[in-house]
């Protein structure tokens, strides 16, 4: 079972990767988790704090109307406040014909409510959009929270027609392609992200998004960030390997953060159980040709200069296939004990990426380094890039660039 927690952790960890998709801003990412467990029930007595929140996100008047209507003290004020909401929809001035019946809303403000509900559904249709109302007779006759919050984002998607909140009820809400807000290709890429996230996470345990602590993805996010800064180290449509590839979020992020269009990325880690969280993370890139695909393989026993991979289908087959790849990447040069073994096996000319730390107190941590002079030592390149990263707890080294 997935944790929330871990959840919002990731949820965190992109926003700071994606600080800006779309129209997406990086602090939409961050308030999603407080929404979501208003939504889901867990924080009771909310809604008046789920309404405010979509108020900070647009300009949607009808809000403040219908926050007056559920702040009225009495039946007078509730359905007056009522008329008037409907006033605001209606420039006919149809509605003021109602007016008069002001003066026999003096019951008490359960009896009023339960009057100006039935009022809404049974109002004439008003501008062609009898929907509307009944959305909104729906948020005032909610009998839940996570009922209330999912009808006011139905209110304003179906009043405003905004892309955000048709975006935001697919993200709290998971609907379905047979809703009407579903959303096309052209959307959100971080919402899709997002969507990727919760998919993982209700297939595999928790463990699946630990990827997402600040480090590995402030380290993923600065690896493509220096990649896309080499104008012409890479091909229009390279095929990337990437080696100790764990559950697949570095592909993830080439995928939709490389200026340029990977045409194939394999993602190569000795553990089997990363294979599958690592398919599903990728899961469109699998299905489209197998333009992504994990591999469980231990990668000192590949030849590089003759490599040969073998992908595993469906059915358990395995589907040999040859290839030259023009990037190999290793962000788990710490990991590796006999690094210059690895490294003795990669070709000249090879374009490569790597990384390692000076995190000596993790124990899984073999090849940790001193310094970035002493990372390089180790790994003569024809340098294009190479720095340092500075963690909360360590500091990553990068080295991008031709092995001698």
């Amino acid at each position: 079972m997935w944790s929330e927690v871990g959840f919002w952790s990731a949820i965190k960890a992109l926003s700071q990767a994606y600080p800006k998709v779309g129209s997406y801003e990086a602090k939409d990412l961050e308030n999603i988790g407080f929404l979501f467990k208003i939504v889901k029930g867990e924080r009771e007595g909310m809604e008046g704090a789920f309404l405010k929140e979509l108020q900070q996100r647009g300009h949607f008047p009808i809000l403040e109307k219908l926050e007056a209507i559920l702040e009225s003290t009495s039946g007078r004020k509730y359905f007056d406040r009522t008329l008037l909401l409907i006033d605001h929809l209606d420039a006919s001035g149809f509605v003021k014909n109602f007016f008069f019946m002001i003066d026999k809303s003096e019951g008490s403000l359960e009896e009023i409510r339960k009057f100006s509900i039935s009022f809404l559904r049974e109002f004439p249709t008003l501008q062609g959009s009898r929907d509307l109302l009944l959305s909104i007779a729906a948020v005032l006759g909610s009998r839940s929270q996570k009922d209330f919050c999912y009808s006011l984002l139905n209110v304003l998607i179906s009043l405003y027609q905004d892309q955000r909140m048709i975006a935001l009820k697919r993200i709290l809400y998971n609907a379905k392609p047979s809703d009407q807000s579903f959303m096309s290709e052209s959307d959100f890429r971080d919402e899709r992200l997002v969507k990727k996230i919760l998919r993982v996470g209700r297939e595999f345990e928790a463990s699946s998004l630990l990827p997402f602590s600040e480090g590995q993805v402030a380290s993923k996010k600065w690896l493509i960030d220096e990649l896309n800064a080499l104008d012409g180290f890479l091909p229009e449509n390279p095929k990337i390997l990437v080696l100790g590839g764990w559950h697949g979020l570095l592909p993830r992020f080439l995928f939709d953060l490389l200026q340029v269009r990977p045409a194939k990325i394999r993602s190569l880690d000795i553990d089997k159980s990363c294979e599958k969280i690592a398919d599903t993370y990728n899961k469109e890139e699998v299905i489209d040709g197998w333009r992504f695909k994990a591999i469980t393989s231990d990668m000192f026993q590949l030849d590089y200069v003759n490599l040969e991979l073998s992908p595993i289908g469906d059915c358990g087959q395995s589907f040999p296939e040859r290839d030259q790849f023009d990037l190999i990447i290793n962000t788990s040069c710490e990991h590796l004990e006999n690094f210059s073994e690895w490294f003795d096996k990669i070709p000249s000319g090879q374009k490569l990426v790597l990384q390692s730390n000076d995190f000596f107190d993790e124990p899984e941590h073999v090849n940790c380094d001193k310094s970035l002079e002493d990372f390089a030592r180790k790994a003569p390149l024809h340098l294009s890039y190479q720095g340092e990263l500075k963690l909360e707890k360590y500091t990553r080294f990068m080295l991008i660039g031709i092995k001698k």
